[in-house]
């Protein structure tokens, strides 16, 4: 192979791999860190049955789903469940459509909705505290 279709051959690999998104696989997308500013631990994180998703985020392509529990001291816990969209714009569209109920609220990263709720365990007040805190946080790494 010459000089010039080598480096044209490593171009376009090279070109290749930055198109591909890693986000929405769930072995190498970013989960929200261990502990959350005012003493949140979040637990062990489980697969989400995707069936069981919010309509209005079902319909926009869900590509894999997670399900985490931060809890602090005093018993006070938010379910956290993670659903990485097909694309950015998807999850943006969720994050524009959801409806917020109490006690349950949407947060968007990257190409994930994050739906938190207290499960009546926790006033609104300390949802949005924590979600808040979440969002700082939580750093996104690009796929």
């Amino acid at each position: 192979m010459s000089p010039r279709a080598t480096v044209l051959f490593v171009l376009a690999a090279l070109s290749l791999a930055a198109c591909t998104k890693h986000g929405n696989d769930p072995a190498t997308a970013s989960l929200p860190p261990a502990e959350v500013p005012g003493k949140w631990l979040r637990g062990a994180p489980e697969p989400l049955n995707l069936e069981n998703a919010p309509e209005s985020i079902r319909a926009l392509g869900i590509v894999s789903g997670q399900r985490l529990v931060y809890r602090r001291p005093g018993g006070v816990a938010v379910q956290v469940d993670i659903y990485r969209m097909k694309s950015d714009t998807a999850a943006f569209e969720t994050q524009q459509k959801f409806r917020v109920e109490p006690g349950v609220a949407l947060l968007r990263k990257g190409d994930a909705a994050v739906v938190c709720s207290t499960g009546g365990n926790a006033t609104q007040s300390i949802l949005i505290e924590f979600m808040t805190a979440l969002d700082k946080a939580w750093v996104v790494t690009a796929g």
